[in-house]
């Protein structure tokens, strides 16, 4: 089976599953879908979810009537008083205040149909939010990544040159 179609097959396991979380870590975005695991770690256990989606291009979540949050939301303060972000600390952007925000829609929200076009391009449709990432990028930079949390399950990565397993 070729990259694009064991994508696609991965893809197709998250219909129907719930968005449990959305954060950042620097400029990289985090997305939990599906039911909620436990893991075992060096510090105890973590609860997280199914799968994680890992952002590192552009990308925008819409409503039906407008984008919710951006890409580009990582670079604005969140309080007018400062003129630059320090991605270091959380709660400090834009992103982070709309990202809070989006929980309360996710607890409700299930995942309907997912596209991913030949150019890497990836839309998640869900019953009232959408989620857009846009492959930006004609290298072999990571833009973005799929996997099954907690497992050895190879990654799905996407980049401008394509989609490899990993």
């Amino acid at each position: 089976m070729n990259s694009y179609f064991k994508l696609i097959y991965l893809l197709d396991k998250l219909k129907g599953k719930k968005i449990q979380y959305i954060g950042r870590c620097l400029d990289l975005v985090w997305i939990g879908f599906g039911d909620i695991i436990e893991r075992k770690t060096k510090h105890g256990v973590d609860k997280i979810a199914e799968y994680s989606l890992h952002i590192q291009c552009p990308f925008k979540i819409v409503d039906k009537c407008k984008i919710v949050v951006g890409k580009s939301d990582m670079f604005v303060s969140a309080t007018d008083k400062e003129d630059t972000v320090d991605l270091n600390l959380q709660n400090n952007t834009l992103f982070d205040l709309k990202a809070k925000t989006l929980m309360d829609s996710f607890n409700t929200e299930k995942i309907i149909d997912v596209e991913l076009n030949e150019w890497g391009d990836l839309f998640i449709y869900l019953d009232s939010i959408n989620i857009a990432i846009f492959i930006d990028n004609s290298t072999d930079d990571e833009s973005w990544r799929l996997f099954r949390t907690g497992s050895d399950d190879e990654h799905a990565v996407v980049s401008g040159t394509g989609i490899e397993f990993c």
